[in-house]
């Protein structure tokens, strides 16, 4: 079976400094993988690689067989920066997010908001929510349009432990 995502030889500089040194490695289709490391390891730039948001400076990645960029409507993408904009609600945001991937039903924006546990009806601006509340919806943004892959940059920071709890029981029935 060909991997969700094959890497061969990947490497990533920023100047003189690697990010990535020759990365071979492949994913499997339905499975939950994590990568550790310590800070400055590559693993944020592993992951924007995989996403197509950066170019890996040597190397193939494949998603699907495709490239990264070609693949971009079957990858959701959470970074470690919220990347909401905090003068919109929950709800405005995904109906933004979406709005680029061709979805306009609410009722889909507002299961993505509840399986993270946020309510849609919350008339709070994202930039007076908590950190957590804030790694929530980013979350229920990448997850919007149903992808077939969700890559999280440290999707359990700012959680607390039942919000934590939560999200594995979310990533396992996914």
């Amino acid at each position: 079976m060909t991997p969700a995502i094959s890497l061969q030889n990947v490497s990533k500089f920023f100047g003189r400094t690697a990010a990535l040194r020759e990365v071979t490695t492949s994913f499997a289709r339905g499975r939950l993988y994590t990568v550790l490391g310590e800070n400055g390891a590559g693993k944020s730039s592993l992951l924007r690689v995989i996403a197509g948001l950066a170019t890996a400076t040597s190397g193939s990645v494949q998603v699907f067989g495709a490239s990264p960029r070609d693949s971009l409507s079957r990858i959701g993408y959470m970074a470690h920066a919220s990347m909401l904009y905090d003068e919109m609600t929950a709800l405005e945001n995904l109906r933004y997010f979406a709005g680029l991937y061709g979805i306009e039903d609410d009722a889909r924006l507002e299961a993505s908001l509840a399986a993270v546990g946020l309510d849609a009806k919350l008339e709070r601006r994202v930039g007076e929510y908590s950190q957590g509340m804030r790694q929530r919806a980013s979350l229920a943004r990448a997850m919007v349009h149903d992808p077939e892959i969700l890559l999280l940059d440290e999707p359990f920071s700012n959680l607390d432990t039942a919000a934590s709890r939560d999200v594995v029981a979310l990533l396992a029935k996914l």
